[in-house]
Order: C-alpha cells, then structure tokens, then sequence
C-alpha cells in the first residue's frame, strides 16, 4: 500500500525547474475544459494517437496551484492520459496533476531502472517500475496555436511525432548523410538509404548526459540502419559541442567528408524545403532567433535572406550592437538593454555604479557585435517589467508575449508603428526602437499596449524589407516564431499583400537545423 509523504516536497525546487512550467495531466476533456480555453483543433490533437501536450489558455479560476504550476503564465501545457498506466493513476485520482519527465531540469531522462533510482532519489518518493527495456526513450511533443488565426506551432517535435515524421517534402537521395544539427535544441537527420530520418528532440549538448544521448543516437541509427556516413554535415560555429564527434567519425573512416552550413541559413533551408519552394524565385526569409555564429566578429540573430535561383544571400538585419560576457548577456536582460540603447541613462540607473564602469568598458570595448533578435526581445521585456534574471531559454520571451496577448484581446485596439518615420530598407535601428518602447513606457503605464506596439512594429520592419527587396512570398523560421501574437500580426497584416509560409511540420526552433542542413547541401551545396 502507498502512503504520502509526511511532508510536502517543492518539486519546482528539487527538480531545478525555479520558474519553468510543468505541463498538467487532466483525465478527460471535461476537466480541461473547466479550466482551460480549449478549441475543437486543440481537442482534436490532444485526443489523437500521438497525444502531444498542447498549450492552452487559462480561465479565471481558484482551485489550481497556479504558482506552483505555472509561475507568471497565463496559459498551462495540458495533457491527455498516453499509456494505460497513466489511465489508471488519472482515472482513480480524477483530478489535475503535475506530469514531468523522470528527469532534473536540463538533463536526459532517465530511462535506466538503477540509473533512475540512483539519480531521482532525493526528489522521488516511489518508483512504478516494469520489466521492459527501454530502447529509446524520448520526451512528450509540445504544441500550441495562434489565438485568432489558429496557426499551428510545434514547440517540441517527439514522442509521437519522431522519429517518425513525414519527410516526403525531401528530395531521393542515395548519398550517405549525417547532419549533426546545432548545440541547443539538438536533433540529427540522417539519410542511410532512399528515406530521410529526423531524429526526436534530444535537447541541449551543454549538458553532459545530454551529450552522451546525442552519441548513442548515433550509434544507435548506425547499428539500426547499418549506415555509415560518408558526409557529415555540421554548424560553421567553430566550438559547437557535437562538431566533437566528427573526429571520432573520421578516425573510423578516412574517406569521411564534412560540410559546414551557417545557422540562419540552415533555418532557412528547412522551410525552403518544408514548403516546397526551391524551385521558386524572390522569396524573402525572415530568421529571427537568439543567435547563431555568422562570423569571427558577429553573431546573428536578426536576419533577413533572398533566396533566388539556388543561392541563398543575406540582404538585412537588426542594427548591431555590442555582445558582452558571452552567455551571460542572454541570462541577464538589462545587459541587452544597455548594450543596444549604448549607456542610455533611461537604463543607467538599473545599475550600481561600479557595474555601470565595467558594463559601459565592456560594451565601448567589445570586438564582437550581434544582430540578434531574441536580445532585443529581451531588453524590451527588461523595459517593460521583466526585471529578473532569466532562469530558462526564453522565459523574458515569453512575459512580452503574454503581455502583448492581454492587449491583442482587447477590441478596438489602434497599433502604433514605433519606426512609422524612419525609412527602413534593409537595417532595423535595434537602438531607435528600444529606446521608442522606452520613451512609451516613461509615460504609459498600459505596459501591455507598448509590448502589442512593439510587436506590430517588428511586422511593419518586414513589410517595409519585403518592399524593398520586391519579393512577393515570405518565409519565416527561427525560434521567434514561436511566439503566437507576432505570428497572428503577421498573418493579419501581410496575408493580403504576400504569401507566408510558416512551419507546420518542423518546429521553427534549432530543432530544424539538421533538417536544414540537410536539405541546404543537397540544393545549394552541391
């Protein structure tokens, strides 16, 4: 028989979770939706075989742990009972509850029998265990839609959706390829045979368990498919983790060759291929992301591209500004905030004196500039409330989306173009505008009014670029894109003038850089 615990655990705490949500296990649809707005479409994929998590938001109500679930969110990620066993506990407790990978946060999951009790002692407090090997375990799919134009946005492409994803968009090719894909959001797709194969979600390489998964997934798709690369192709960033297994790859087979693909290229490469344009011309990309390595002195992040006759050329960007103590600025906003408004004293006094000195040498000083758009994302977000340091990817993101939803509900909402005088052709001013949302915010305490006006900004910068450069079809990829208000301004203020093309299939994240690079060596490499 199974007793509680005698006290309550912070599994928030103990699983290093801090701010991240949990996704919530409901028993059926009734009690999803007491709590939660849930649309036909989103009930549909929550019922369906593959079962994913789908993000949805929440009605005004008392009786969930809200603070516990889903700190500072206005949605929660629900689910629906996937396995018998989960049947069982749902169908005899008939109420919400918690349901996280047997994981910490970051790290693989556990899906060795003693490995697990080894490791989820100090936060489990009893094990169901079977008598089944798990071969491949994997995390559960995550996916959400636009709130007024339904677009449909994949977060995590797994458990049910990979390895098994329909990738009959891809061109036969007999040639033997490994791509290794990019360091966070890490997937690698291989083609042992006539077929492609795209691996699920294995997560971010910085973390060692993590990086061992990556490897035995490669081993494991050479044991299976009796496949030995004889290209592999990789990220141009010099020091990205899983470039590490080139060399062991080499040493096995001298005749092994390596192809390197830049980043936003690659993004653009997997809806190029995903929506079959190749054999188009003129169409615009818009790759908007956190970063990615452009050159020995820029990060991008901000990107326009042109694809045209099977060349592929940057023609814009965000303005660059200084890059700081590396991964940290992506950690602490209000790094961004000052770097991108260059010592603005709207910013200046978020910092102490000594921490002004060094930040202000740091930023004059720098030899390293980005054009990244999650950056900016972030100091807009500092600027409008965000004040904390970020304790999971995309979390200030998230608040300024959030915020700008609350706004987008309302009716009869005028937007307002932050850069409506400023000609942009090719550049977006990163620091014009930061300091307009700044300026906005100085005398407007309707702070989630200013986050709708930044957004409706950012669509106005794209239709001003697709102007400039007479493209007539827009396609848009990079984790940026995953934030559901800015693609619903897309779709209202574009669709009539150009055609858009957004991911269905792939996640916009770096989860389809080795699709990308796949399909970025078969038509332009080559």
């Amino acid at each position: 028989m199974l007793q509680m615990p005698k006290q309550f655990r912070n599994y928030e705490t103990e699983k290093k979770r801090l701010t991240k949500p949990f996704a919530v296990l409901f028993p059926d649809t009734k009690q999803i939706d007491n709590h939660l707005f849930c649309h036909k479409s989103e009930k549909e994929l929550l019922k369906s075989t593959q079962a994913p998590i789908v993000i949805l938001p929440l009605k005004k109500q008392i009786d969930l742990a809200l603070e516990q679930i889903a700190p500072n969110m206005k949605t929660i990620g629900a689910m629906l009972p996937n396995s018998g066993i989960l049947h069982l506990i749902s169908n005899l407790f008939q109420k919400p509850l918690i349901a996280t990978s047997g994981n910490f946060n970051g790290s693989s999951i556990f899906a060795d029998q003693n490995e697990a009790v080894k490791t989820l002692n100090p936060i489990a407090d009893y094990y169901l265990h079977h008598n089944l090997e798990i071969q491949n375990s994997q995390d559960d799919s995550v996916i959400k839609f636009s709130r007024k134009n339904r677009q449909k946005i994949i977060l995590r492409n797994a458990r049910g959706f990979a390895p098994n994803l329909d990738v009959s968009f891809l061109e036969n090719t007999s040639e033997r390829l490994l791509c290794l894909g990019a360091t966070l959001k890490n997937t690698i797709t291989i083609t042992p045979n006539n077929q492609v194969y795209m691996s699920e979600y294995i997560g971010d390489l910085l973390n060692f368990d993590t990086y061992n998964r990556f490897e035995k997934k490669i081993q494991n798709y050479q044991h299976f498919f009796d496949f030995s690369p004889k290209t592999v192709v990789c990220d141009r960033h010099p020091n990205y983790e899983n470039n590490k297994i080139i060399s062991a790859l080499v040493s096995k087979d001298q005749n092994v060759a390596t192809v390197k693909i830049q980043h936003h290229e690659a993004h653009f490469s997997a809806i190029l291929s995903e929506k079959k344009l190749w054999q188009k011309s003129k169409i615009l990309g818009v790759i908007w992301d956190g970063s990615g390595f452009g050159s020995d002195t820029e990060i991008f992040g901000g990107e326009f591209f042109e694809y045209d006759h099977n060349v592929i050329i940057r023609i814009g960007h965000l303005e660059c500004f200084s890059w700081i103590l590396g991964d940290q600025m992506a950690k602490n906003p209000k790094m961004s905030a000052l770097s991108i408004s260059r010592n603005s004293v709207f910013f200046q006094s978020y910092f102490d004196k000594n921490e002004l000195k060094i930040y202000s040498k740091l930023i004059k000083n720098s030899t390293i500039k980005t054009s990244s758009m999650g950056r900016l994302i972030d100091a807009v977000a500092f600027t409008l409330g965000f004040k904390e340091i970020i304790l999971f990817e995309a979390e200030a993101g998230i608040y300024l989306e959030n915020l700008a939803q609350q706004a987008f509900n309302k009716s009869d909402l005028k937007l307002k173009d932050y850069l409506k005088d400023e000609e942009v052709t090719h550049l977006i001013p990163t620091k014009k505008l930061l300091l307009q949302v700044a300026k906005a915010a100085q005398t407007n305490k309707d702070f989630d009014i200013i986050a709708l006006n930044f957004h409706y900004t950012l669509v106005k910068c794209i239709e001003k670029v697709a102007a400039f450069s007479k493209s007539k079809e827009i396609a848009f990829s990079g984790g940026v894109f995953q934030n559901s208000v800015l693609v619903d301004l897309i779709i209202d203020h574009l669709k009539p003038k150009y055609k858009l093309h957004f991911h269905e299939t792939l996640s916009p994240n770096d989860e389809n850089i080795s699709f990308g690079q796949l399909n970025h060596y078969l038509h332009l490499k080559k």
